[in-house]
């Protein structure tokens, strides 16, 4: 299912980088707090949801 989503047109690569990281981390307090409950808020853990996207975008990658 990932991958047709990918597939369609106009969705950009899968960005994975560093930079992609930072500027995540940047949004966290200004974007995603004010959306989660405070409790989904605090059990967030950017580093291991982006360590999910990478390790799919390295399978879909192959």
């Amino acid at each position: 299912m990932i991958a047709r989503k990918i597939e369609v047109p106009d969705n950009g690569a899968i960005d994975v980088s560093d930079a992609r990281l930072q500027a995540l981390r940047q949004q966290i307090d200004a974007q995603l707090k004010p959306v989660l409950r405070s409790q989904d808020f605090s059990r967030f853990a950017l580093d291991r949801a982006f360590d999910v996207v990478r390790s799919v975008a390295g399978e879909l990658c192959k």
